[in-house]
């Protein structure tokens, strides 16, 4: 298993988990919530009421609403790469 390597530009005032890297690609961070573990993830574009939108823990922010609660950053993340996300779809 390889580790994933992000340079992250971007973070966000309510979304602690949610980064935009270099190339504008949207991640969410693995987190505990629930008792639960959020997989690390890539989060593409889709269409909510004809609207261009993200979907963000069952809930949809466009592109505007991400630009007014974001913050620039300049890190860079490691995380280390689960053997479930290997047949991940969303990654």
């Amino acid at each position: 298993m390889k580790d994933i390597i992000i340079h992250s530009k971007f973070k966000f005032k309510t979304l602690p988990y949610i980064i935009i890297d270099e190339c504008g690609s949207v991640y969410q961070l693995p987190f505990y919530s629930n008792k639960r573990t959020k997989q690390f993830r890539l989060i593409r574009l889709g269409l909510n009421n004809g609207c261009l939108a993200y979907r963000i823990n069952g809930e949809f922010y466009s592109k505007k609403q991400l630009n007014k609660l974001s913050y620039k950053c300049d890190e860079v993340i490691v995380v280390n790469k689960s053997p479930y996300s290997e047949n991940n779809p969303y990654f």
